[in-house]
């Protein structure tokens, strides 16, 4: 696994979420490159508009409690 450093670090909601799965292992997943993940999980911004089937991607991937993070994420956006 690649671990990012200096001003790449991933921060928000989903990045907690998916915190200890590699970015090589989301993309694939999702079915983007490495460097979509990154600009993804380092701008909370753009985690606002991030589409669905890259939520039910890194869905699939998370923990139990990692899960339940990304319900909040996705309920909170459509309560906004």
């Amino acid at each position: 696994m690649i671990r990012l450093q200096g001003k790449n670090k991933w921060k928000g909601p989903l990045a907690d979420a998916v915190k200890g799965v590699s970015r090589e292992r989301i993309a694939a997943e999702v079915g983007c490159t490495t460097a979509t993940v990154t600009s993804y999980m380092t701008d909370t911004e753009k985690q606002k508009s991030i589409g669905l089937d890259f939520l039910a991607a890194l869905h699939r991937l998370a923990n139990p409690r990692g899960k339940a993070k990304i319900e909040k994420f996705i309920n909170d956006q459509l309560v906004a």
